[in-house]
């Protein structure tokens, strides 16, 4: 997501490249964070965020996530939304039907 590590570097920079961004995350107060920062460093970037938890995969966060993005003009598109697991895990031994 966009609150943390590389999610959040990239909003960073590019705010300071003087886009204007929707960060999306599961943690709306570490949003709020991240949106603070880089407002007090980019006054003329707009920042919006949205927390949404990708893991869930249900039909209501489909239709909350295409209404966030389908009334925008979407320039550069950044996914960063990871699984995380309770223990190293090979990309082979990973099975999308579980998560």
């Amino acid at each position: 997501g966009a609150s943390d590590g590389i999610g959040a570097e990239f909003a960073r920079q590019f705010a300071s490249l003087g886009f204007n961004l929707i960060l999306i995350s599961r943690t709306l107060s570490k949003l709020e964070s991240l949106k603070e920062e880089i407002v007090s460093k980019n006054s003329r970037c707009s920042v919006e965020v949205v927390n949404f938890d990708f893991s869930k995969g249900s039909v209501l966060d489909d239709t909350k996530f295409k209404g966030v993005i389908s009334s925008r003009k979407i320039t550069l598109l950044i996914n960063n939304v990871g699984v995380g697991f309770p223990h190293p895990t090979p990309f082979e031994d990973y099975e999308l039907e579980n998560h």
